[in-house]
């Protein structure tokens, strides 16, 4: 399966290395987009083989409509603000998608990107990559039990997981304490007084 990984960043290089190191059987890296450093870098490898390197998606679903590119499946791998536009886009292009978590910021765009999917008769798929995780595992058994009666509503708060401020400040896309929520990422809630 001929894929394209779009977002080379933290996530992206990693799934794009992964792909072309033949470690995801089946899949072969056919195109990579938005590197930046450093992880572009990582990628050096593939680059040098000639897989190509596009500005943006709506660049990859051009040359993949004029077949100068064959491609089957896209991982998204942007802000996840631009999952649903480029999920869609890939749709309508023919190709599977599988995108990062989480899958936008809005249920609406979850729904939209499900609609496209099943209009498209291709793949989707959201990577969730807790759900291994024994806890979680644990967590879902229960309530699939009913042991504590329906579930009316959850709020999660996790307090176990810091990010420093270098994280906050190496894309322009995260979260600030001057921005706020504004694009706060939808797995984490900081609170506190800086």
């Amino acid at each position: 399966m001929k894929t394209a990984v779009i977002g080379v960043g933290n996530m992206g290089s990693k799934y794009a290395s992964l792909i072309f190191d033949g470690k995801i059987k089946g899949m072969e890296l056919a195109a990579l987009t938005r590197m930046r450093p450093p992880y572009s870098g990582m990628l050096k490898a593939a680059v040098d083989s000639g897989v190509p390197v596009f500005d943006s998606a709506d660049d990859i679903f051009k040359e993949a409509e004029k077949g100068v590119l064959r491609l089957d499946a896209v991982v998204i791998a942007t802000p996840h603000i631009s999952h649903e536009d480029i999920a869609v886009k890939a749709f309508e292009h023919g190709l599977n998608v599988l995108t990062d978590k989480p899958s936008g910021v809005y249920s609406r765009q979850a729904r939209n990107m499900e609609e496209a999917a099943d209009k498209s008769g291709k793949v989707f798929s959201i990577v969730f990559n807790q759900r291994t995780s024994p806890v979680y595992i644990k967590l879902k058994e229960i309530l699939k039990s009913g042991k504590y009666g329906e579930l009316k509503r959850v709020n999660w708060i996790v307090t176990d997981w810091y990010r420093p401020e270098k994280y906050y400040t190496s894309s322009s896309w995260h979260s600030t304490w001057k921005r706020g929520l504004k694009n706060v990422d939808d797995t984490f809630c900081v609170t506190g007084v800086k």
